[in-house]
């Protein structure tokens, strides 16, 4: 689950590098594969992960990183701003 967390937000900090060197139709392409990926681990990996082993969620309900996990999933899947995208 750590893992996942990492990921994620090493795929969100990715998207300012993107948007700072490509065109914005390429930031557009990642941005959306990034969106993907992230919503592919939170619904395949995570959701499922905690559904069949309740223990393993946190007594919170939240894992440590998911709250920005989920807002970095959330900005992926928000129409993008500036850049003219």
């Amino acid at each position: 689950m750590d893992l996942m967390i990492e990921f994620s937000g090493r795929l969100d900090g990715s998207i300012a590098t993107v948007r700072e060197q490509c065109s914005p139709e390429e930031f557009a392409a990642y941005r959306r594969a990034v969106g993907r990926i992230m919503g592919e681990m939170l619904l395949e990996v995570l959701n499922p992960l905690y559904a069949e082993h309740p223990s393993l969620k946190p007594s919170a309900g939240r894992h440590p990183g998911e709250r920005e996990f989920i807002a970095g999933l959330i900005g992926q899947l928000a129409p993008p701003t500036g850049r003219g995208v």
